[in-house]
């Protein structure tokens, strides 16, 4: 009976001290700092790295090898050239040759060949020489405006989105995004149209949006930049040079109960996740 005691309780001290691992290191996991690093360019688009302090990890795309691997050449397609051109090509027999006639020279026949009846045939040098008067010249595409120019009813989507989202927090809306910080913002963004004015116009609305979303989001979220960058583009050259990338540093348990907020239903049975992908769905 003492020793049946006596396991008892060495098997549940045991079960305590997993037990208080076990919490210890799910305390640990929801308060260390995690983040997303999220970049994105004309050239390699949407990039999305996850950071739990030294560690990183690719989480879109899922192949991050942004150059394909290179082929490598064939050696047996490069020996067989090798050998027909090293070949040398001989007369035929004189005995398949008909009487009264002589066999062709090989050589000759090989370099220089017979020119066609048509015509004379171009040669290497005539290539970059001036296309015929009957055929004109191929038109260069034109270059037309972007289609990603947002509506003033989008521009009112887009805020009410944003809205929704802040206000979907409230009343611990301040306590929750202050664990929530922006670090190395860098935006640099262009805006065309279809002529200069237009280019002025929308340049003007672009602006006037991106100001109002970036104070809204500075009411609640600690947002360091390193460069805010919105300019026309009248040529439309410079949009290969655009970038938006930040790094996003907050910690698990915050991010569990935004979601828990976010997936909160009303009386009406609506979550401000599903107000907020209503939207959204304008602008798509």
């Amino acid at each position: 009976m003492t020793v049946l005691l006596g396991t008892l309780v060495l098997v549940g001290r045991v079960l305590l001290v997993l037990i208080l691992v076990v919490l210890v290191l799910a305390v640990v996991l929801l308060l260390a700092p995690v983040g997303l690093a999220v970049r994105w360019t004309p050239e390699f688009g949407i990039v999305v790295q996850a950071c739990a302090g030294p560690v990183r990890r690719m989480l879109y795309p899922w192949r991050h090898h942004q150059e394909p691997p290179k082929n490598k050449p064939d050696k047996k397609a490069e020996k067989q050239p090798a050998k027909a051109a090293a070949k040398p090509v001989s007369a035929p027999p004189a005995s398949a040759v008909p009487p009264g006639r002589q066999a062709p020279e090989a050589s000759a026949a090989a370099v220089h060949p017979a020119p066609s009846a048509s015509g004379p045939q171009s040669t290497p040098q005539d290539s970059g020489a001036a296309a015929p008067e009957g055929e004109p010249e191929p038109p260069l595409p034109p270059v037309g405006p972007e289609p990603e120019e947002l509506t003033p009813g989008e521009q009112d989507a887009l805020l009410g989105a944003a809205r929704l989202f802040f206000g979907a927090l409230a009343p611990y809306r301040a306590r929750l995004l202050k664990g929530v910080q922006v670090d190395r913002l860098q935006v640099f963004w262009t805006v065309t149209g279809e002529d200069a004015a237009d280019t002025a116009v929308a340049y003007g609305r672009r602006i006037a949006l991106s100001n109002n979303l970036l104070t809204l989001a500075r009411q609640y979220l600690t947002i360091r930049a390193q460069s805010l960058r919105l300019e026309p583009d009248f040529t439309g050259t410079l949009a290969e040079k655009r970038i938006f990338s930040c790094q996003i540093r907050t910690r698990p348990y915050i991010i569990l109960m935004i979601l828990f907020y976010l997936m909160r239903r009303d009386k009406q049975g609506r979550s401000p996740l599903e107000q907020i992908q209503d939207k959204l769905a304008a602008l798509t």
